[in-house]
């Protein structure tokens, strides 16, 4: 980015200098708007490369994520000029992670009409290199550059997501020592003194321990950036650069009453897309690939009547309404009472049903009723004390 910065200054200081060489009636105001339309230029190429590789690192991230069975718990819009650009993604375990998606490109400027002569050829188009992330058949992600295997110098796949390495075998263990012998018995007679007893055997010496596993590949982060209006990446961490391809597109020469400039194109970034549904937030990559980041799950209970306490008449049924609120496939629902209570549910949907409780002729100030919810990752109780309505 320095390099930029460094040729705006040069590229003023020329314009400076050639106006002292000038008349005073010189007119420059094309030159000077050329200048400003090349530093926009520039300073859009420096944001967008900022971008990316906040895309790139957060696209990791998400991965990683993902892999540790993490969830979104908030999703936040980032807005400029009234229009969404891109989230901010909170995990539960891992943290926050800012994604930009592509923005439309804006229309060229007309081309102001060149000096009699020949056509002029056109420039060549610049281009922005697609970063992206796509699955092998050994289950592990790497990085791809505009659709390809991003390759290092060993022409390796660049793993973005470590694996772990395999634990080392246990050593065997060492065999025992032999048994020391016994002692001789005193002879008859006067009672011989009891013989030493034999020495213990030394113990067996300890196998070696198994080898360490080789240790498991470190993830990379690519990085980008521009220089001389050039895309370059670097998957070692800026230690070196390998060019991509031309960031901007080369000036064509002047020719007779130039063609109006041609619109701009849309911008590409990492993340073609980005959807924000009520269970998942669905990242869209160039190259098709969709990542699913599930959102957290609403597990909830309401019971009606929602008090603690049941009055209720012998032998007559005493009914709950209850609403579940849930994203799971499957939601369980059962009740439990004591001795002087019976109890029925009436599933009426996945997420809503009925209770019935009915007492006998007589209830104790101990009766209770209490109910569980479960799903795959939750369990909800709820407990209810059962009275006459006679007693209070």
């Amino acid at each position: 980015m320095k390099k930029i910065m460094s040729s705006k200054i040069l590229m003023r200081t020329a314009v400076a200098v050639a106006l002292l060489f000038v008349s005073g009636c010189y007119d420059d105001t094309e030159v000077l708007e050329q200048l400003e339309s090349q530093e926009a230029r520039l300073l859009a190429l420096e944001r967008q490369c900022t971008e990316m590789n906040t895309n790139i690192v957060s696209l990791q991230q998400i991965v990683a994520a993902l892999q540790d069975n993490d969830f979104v718990t908030n999703v936040a819009p980032i807005t400029e000029g009234g229009k969404i650009i891109g989230y901010t993604l909170t995990f539960s375990k891992s943290g926050a992670v800012t994604i930009y998606h592509g923005q439309d490109g804006k229309d060229g400027v007309d081309g102001k009409d060149g000096a009699d002569g020949k056509d002029g050829q056109d420039g060549a188009d610049g281009s922005t290199p697609v970063v992206g992330l796509r699955q092998d058949t050994d289950g592990a992600w790497y990085w791809t550059l505009n659709g390809e295997w991003l390759l290092d110098d060993q022409r390796a796949k660049v793993m973005a997501l470590g694996i772990d390495g395999k634990d080392g075998q246990n050593g065997k263990d060492g065999k025992d020592g032999k048994d020391g012998q016994d002692g001789q018995d005193g002879q008859d007679g006067q009672n011989g003194k009891d013989g030493k007893d034999g020495a213990n055997g030394k113990d067996g010496q300890n196998g070696s321990d198994g080898k360490d596993g080789s240790d498991g590949k470190n993830g990379v982060t690519p990085q980008l950036k521009i220089e001389g209006g050039v895309w370059y990446i670097s998957y070692n961490n800026g230690s070196t650069w390998t060019y991509v391809g031309q960031a901007t597109g080369a000036n064509g020469a002047n020719g007779a009453n130039g063609k109006n400039g041609a619109n701009g194109r849309n911008g590409v970034t990492v993340f073609r897309d980005v959807q924000v549904f009520p269970d998942y937030v669905l990242l869209v990559l160039p190259n098709g690939t969709q990542i699913k980041c599930p959102k957290e799950q609403t597990f909830t209970v309401s019971f009606d009547p929602s008090g603690d306490t049941l009055f209720v008449q012998p032998h007559n049924p005493y009914e709950i309404k209850y609403t579940i609120q849930s994203s799971a496939d499957t939601v369980y629902v059962d009740a439990i009472v004591t001795k002087n209570l019976t109890v029925s549910i009436d599933r009426k949907t996945k997420l809503t049903g009925t209770i019935m409780v009915t007492p006998g002729s007589s209830v104790d100030e101990a009766e209770k009723l209490t109910v569980f919810v479960c799903d795959d990752k939750k369990l909800l109780t709820k407990s209810f004390g059962v009275k006459f309505k006679n007693v209070q």
